[in-house]
């Protein structure tokens, strides 16, 4: 004897929710799981009026190693780097460098900055953006290479390092450290550059 048999057909709403609940089971991250973004918090500090006399320097370049993304990124007391499950900056860490520079510029007589191409400049290579975990505790750390190019085509290279200790509750205790590391490099390589691209 044949007998015939005739599939049940799924409708379009059941198949969408089989499938969603199919996705929820598969490892790695919650269907409901998003990113956390977060910024540095930039201390306040109140513009001046650049001097007559004042250092005109151009931003030539701001660029970060290849694995300085929007991932917050740690580094383990044995030197390897892991990036965060939570928190992301909201744009490349490179960028936070660009606003921090204007700030530290804006609120100095001596420096003012400029576009013109003949001026002293800088050329900045940022290196580590990153939360160092120590035993004492964490660290908001920054590393970068610049290299200063005078007027008359000499070039110097120097290298500056930055760490905030972490204290608090995150991510405001991470964004205000960041922060403060990112103005106070900034304040070191402005200075610099008024003693070496005079």
């Amino acid at each position: 004897m044949n007998r015939s048999y005739t599939h049940p057909r799924l409708s379009r709403p059941l198949c969408l929710t089989l499938m969603a609940s199919l996705c929820a089971c598969l490892p790695g991250r919650s269907v409901t799981e998003q990113d956390r973004i977060l910024e540095p918090v930039l201390p306040t500090l109140a513009p001046t009026q650049a001097r007559e006399d004042a250092l005109a320097i151009r931003i030539s370049s701001i660029r970060a190693r290849a694995h300085i993304r929007n991932n917050v990124l740690h580094r383990t007391s044995q030197g390897e780097i892991q990036t965060d499950a939570v928190w992301t900056w909201s744009v490349p860490p490179a960028l936070y460098f660009t606003q921090a520079l204007d700030l530290v510029a804006s609120a100095d007589p001596k420096i003012r900055l400029t576009d013109e191409a003949r001026k002293g400049s800088l050329r900045i290579e940022l290196l580590a953006f990153e939360i160092q975990d120590n035993q004492e505790g964490p660290m908001a750390r920054i590393s970068i290479l610049v290299r200063f190019r005078g007027a008359d085509r000499k070039i110097q290279v120097r290298e500056y390092e930055q760490e905030t200790p972490i204290q608090g509750e995150m991510p405001r205790s991470l964004a205000k450290a960041m922060g403060t590391s990112l103005v106070a490099i900034s304040r070191e390589v402005l200075d610099e550059a008024t003693k070496l691209l005079r």
